[in-house]
């Protein structure tokens, strides 16, 4: 099932196209990220998606119905890349304020309070006024107020934004949860390496238009390296794998090998054992995300 969906959706300011007929499916149960450089349109996207900002061309639909939908808005839990919030209330306080917004029962709204200022590590500020916060407590309590009401789709730009490792790691552990939980998530983001370890999918937006979506091992165009741990290398063994690999290095009792294709990676055993080489340990590594994005952005001017 298609939590998100948008088919050639256009949106224009002026003289400036910043969506340029973007196609695309977000399924359900899935952590979705969503990456391009400054100006490329993510939170155009996402704005356009909550009926923020009304479309030039195409369409865009969440849960089946258009865009702003007010109960479908009640389906979602958002986080704004700059949150505005009122600096006399206090931490307890405006998380209160947030769920009475969605009609929550009052008890209900106590306990998740309590449950997400602890999960977020915010116990201590709760009755600080927002004013007095850091940015990363903001971030960190614009987070809880996403979750108070238990949504199925959360959309986050730059969630990790303003926040030390240990505040990064807890929102990390966090979308994790919420995907157990069967939620949708929809994740804008620079910080590519949260992305990476966090994402089911991304797709890389340029001036407007995708260029690139799919699983990492989709996005990649190079064959992994290996790198196979032996008890000895030898000459012999270097040779007989150079038939099959672009490029073979030796680190000390290490080979490091550049397949030419999946078929010759998967001959790489072979040719170990009928070399009588005994292998301790064979491990891939493929392109990162962000090598990936650096890749694609630069092809694409």
């Amino acid at each position: 099932m298609s939590v998100i969906s948008a088919h050639n959706l256009i949106k224009d300011y002026a003289r400036v196209r910043a969506l340029a007929g973007v196609t695309l499916d977000v399924q359900d149960g899935e952590i979705f990220g969503f990456l391009g450089p400054n100006g490329a349109g993510k939170t155009t996207f996402v704005k356009t998606m909550l009926g923020f900002i009304g479309v030039t061309g195409g369409s865009v639909n969440v849960f089946g119905q258009p865009a702003g939908d007010r109960e479908v808005r009640r389906r979602v839990g958002y986080l704004p890349e700059n949150m505005r919030l009122h600096g006399f209330l206090k931490g307890r306080e405006f998380l209160d304020f947030a769920g009475r917004l969605y009609g929550m029962p009052k008890d209900l709204r106590r306990s998740r309070t309590m449950e997400y200022l602890d999960a977020l590590n915010m116990l201590d500020a709760a009755e600080r006024p927002l004013r007095e916060y850091s940015k990363g407590m903001l971030q960190r309590i614009g987070i809880a107020q996403a979750l108070i009401h238990d949504p199925e789709l959360l959309l986050f730009d730059e969630p990790t934004s303003g926040l030390d490792p240990i505040g990064t790691k807890e929102v990390r552990d966090i979308i994790l949860s919420e995907r157990d939980k069967g939620k949708t998530i929809f994740i804008n983001s620079h910080l590519l390496s949260e992305i990476e370890r966090t994402c089911d999918r991304v797709a890389i937006l340029n001036k407007g238009l995708i260029v690139k979506k799919g699983r990492l091992d989709e996005l990649s165009s190079k064959v992994p390296s290996v790198r196979v741990e032996v008890a000895k290398t030898s000459k012999a063994t270097v040779k007989a794998l150079g038939k099959i690999a672009r490029d073979v290095q030796v680190d000390g009792n290490t080979y490091v090998i550049i397949p030419t294709d999946d078929e010759a990676k998967g001959r790489i055993p072979e040719i170990l054992i009928k070399s009588g080489d005994t292998m301790v340990s064979m491990t891939e590594s493929r392109e990162s995300l962000e090598d990936i994005f650096y890749r694609i952005i630069k092809e694409e001017g």
